[in-house]
């Protein structure tokens, strides 16, 4: 996990340098790329978006795997 988080430092360290390189070009180009994702961090199901949905379903099925091990033992 160690090393995922440095990775994970790493790129946006690399998307600020970038950005400070190249201004509203990259802005603009990084916003285009991310408007695709617009419709999963919408409110569509009360008030929730797809994104708040995913992460919980995928917490739960963490938890729910970690509970489901600790039974199986």
């Amino acid at each position: 996990m160690i090393r995922l988080s440095g990775f994970g430092a790493a790129l946006l360290v690399f998307v600020a340098v970038g950005a400070g390189f190249h201004g509203e070009r990259f802005t603009s180009a990084a916003a285009r790329l991310m408007s695709v994702l617009a419709p999963i961090a919408e409110p569509s199901i009360f008030g929730v978006s797809l994104a708040e949905i995913g992460a919980a379903l995928l917490v739960l099925g963490v938890f729910g795997w970690a509970v489901w091990r600790g039974f199986r033992r």
